[in-house]
């Protein structure tokens, strides 16, 4: 399918006279997103958002989960915080289905990320996300997360992906996944508490991530060996 003319305007950003009625469907809107320079994304997913009037909620969702995909900390920072970005998406993703809590995981190498906002209902994610940098303090939470929380469901990425209201998520309970029986809650965890932490269960991280990874190289093999 060929490209649209007017993505050929946005190769430097969104021009201050662009006419967002000619994103009709969401083909266009994922055009926009990913023509745009990074540093552009999140500017173009509030302006869809801005105008989801004009081009549907259907479509304003794409524009904002293809810029969240490739780019969440500028789609953060046009919206102004993950508060306000959580409740333009709450506005328009299609409405969720669940209605009892799910369990979810998020991996993090620093106890700040406690409370950011994509979890996912895969432990070897949330794995390989803790264990992917070599940082001193990888961690794997997990919460029981209960559909009032969750604005979005996203797989793009084939990560299982729920992103969470902030709002929400802090009258949650959170907790290590390190196995043990009495697990530290967030609001008790800092680094002294992952020095406590058993070899054997992070042992049991890199083990995810290794899974993780494995699984991910797979499916990159079988798109090569696929006859053009």
């Amino acid at each position: 399918m060929p490209r649209p003319a007017w993505a050929d305007h946005l190769l430097f950003g969104l021009p201050s006279d662009f006419d967002i009625s000619v994103v009709r469907t969401v083909g266009d809107a994922a055009t926009l997103i990913s023509t745009l320079p990074n540093r552009y994304r999140g500017e173009g997913a509030k302006n869809l958002y801005e105008h989801r009037k004009i081009v549907g909620k259907r479509v304003t969702y794409r524009g904002l989960i293809v810029a969240w995909e490739h780019d969440h900390r500028e789609v953060i920072s046009a919206f102004g915080s993950e508060k306000k970005l959580a409740a333009a998406l709450r506005n328009v993703s299609p409405p969720s289905k669940r209605k009892k809590p799910v369990r979810a995981w998020r991996g993090i190498n620093n106890i700040k990320g406690a409370f950011g906002m994509s979890w996912t209902t895969d432990r070897d994610i949330a794995c390989w996300f803790a264990m992917r940098s070599n940082r001193p303090a990888p961690s794997v939470l997990v919460c029981d997360l209960y559909p009032q929380a969750i604005v979005a469901e996203h797989n793009g990425r084939r990560e299982c992906e729920l992103i969470v209201d902030p709002i929400e998520l802090d009258r949650h309970s959170i907790f290590l996944d390190d196995g043990r029986g009495d697990p530290y809650k967030i609001y008790e965890f800092d680094d002294e508490c992952h020095k406590q932490v058993a070899s054997a269960e992070i042992a049991g991280w890199r083990a995810g991530f290794d899974r993780y990874k494995a699984a991910k190289n797979a499916r990159s093999d079988r798109r090569l060996r696929r006859p053009k």
